[in-house]
C-alpha cells in the first residue's frame, strides 16, 4: 500500500524503517540482491528518488550495500563500533572538519601513490565511477555511491589494504554528516559541475601518472568541500517537513 508523509517523518525513512524490519525478520536473507528497484518502488509506492534515500539509510546502518552496476545486497549486520569504545575511542564524537581535515592528509598521500601503482583494471573502476557522478544529476543518493565508488578505487588501487580501511571508515563517517545534516543542500544541481571537475582533475593527474598533481588536486577537492561545508554552518536550519 502506498506510503504518506508524515508531518514528523520523511517518506524514505519510512520506507527504510518498513524495509529494516524485513531485513531482520529475516525476509531478506543476508547474502542476497534485494528486488529491483522497480519492484521496491511498485510495492511502497513511492518515487525512486524516495526509494534510493532509503537504501542509503540502509546502508549507513550497515544493512544493505549498494554495488554501482550490480545491485543493493543484504549484508551481515556488523558491529563497528565496538572495537573503538574498547580503545576509548568513536567516530561519533569527531566533527564533519576534523574528518575533512583528516581526509585531506590522508587521502592526498593515497592519491600520490595510487598515481603510481594503479592497473588499468583500477583506472576503469575509477573511470566508471567518475562518469556515474556526471550521469545521476538526479537523485543525488545514487551520484553519493559512486563518489565513494571512486575514492574507495583509488585507495584500492595503492593495494594497500590498511589505506583502504582508513579511507572507507573516515569517508563513510564524513557521508553520515551529509545525508542527516547537509543531503538537501549538497544535492543541488549547482554543485554538480564543481563535483565533476574536481573529480576529473584527479583522475587525469591519475591516468598521467603524476603523484604530486593527484596529490594536489585530491586536497583541492577537499578544500572546497571545506568551503561548502563553512557555508552550510551559516545558514539557519532547513524544516523538517515530509519529503
Amino acid at each position: 500500500m502506498p506510503l504518506r508523509a508524515a508531518d514528523t517523518t520523511r517518506l524514505y525513512q519510512q520506507v527504510a524503517q518498513q524495509m529494516e524490519e524485513r531485513i531482520r525478520a529475516g525476509e531478506f536473507k543476508v547474502g542476497n540482491r534485494l528486488p529491483a528497484e522497480r519492484a521496491l518502488i511498485s510495492h511502497f509506492g513511492v518515487s525512486r528518488s524516495v526509494l534510493r534515500e532509503a537504501l542509503i539509510v540502509l546502508e549507513l546502518k550497515g544493512l544493505v550495500d549498494i554495488r554501482m552496476g550490480a545491485g543493493t545486497f543484504v549484508v551481515e549486520p556488523r558491529d563497528e563500533s565496538a572495537g573503538e569504545r574498547e580503545a576509548g575511542l568513536s567516530f561519533d564524537d569527531v566533527g564533519p572538519f576534523d574528518i575533512l581535515m583528516a581526509r585531506r592528509m590522508v587521502e592526498a598521500e593515497t592519491a600520490r601513490l595510487a598515481a603510481l601503482t594503479a592497473a588499468p583494471d583500477d583506472l576503469t573502476r575509477i573511470k566508471a565511477a567518475l562518469d556515474q557522478i556526471e550521469r545521476d544529476t538526479a537523485p543525488f543518493v545514487m551520484r553519493h555511491v559512486a563518489d565513494r565508488a571512486f575514492h574507495i578505487g583509488i585507495a584500492k588501487a595503492t593495494r594497500n589494504p590498511a589505506l583502504v580501511t582508513i579511507v572507507s571508515g573516515l569517508w563513510d563517517r564524513y557521508r553520515r554528516f551529509m545525508i542527516s545534516e547537509a543531503g538537501e543542500l549538497a544535492r543541488r544541481p549547482e554543485n554538480l559541475g564543481p563535483a565533476v571537475a574536481d573529480h576529473l582533475a584527479i583522475y587525469t593527474c591519475l591516468i598521467d601518472r603524476d603523484g604530486n598533481g593527484a596529490a594536489a588536486a585530491m586536497q583541492a577537492h577537499l578544500d572546497r568541500v571545506g568551503t561548502f561545508l563553512s557555508s552550510f554552518r551559516k545558514r539557519p536550519p532547513a524544516p523538517t517537513g515530509g519529503a
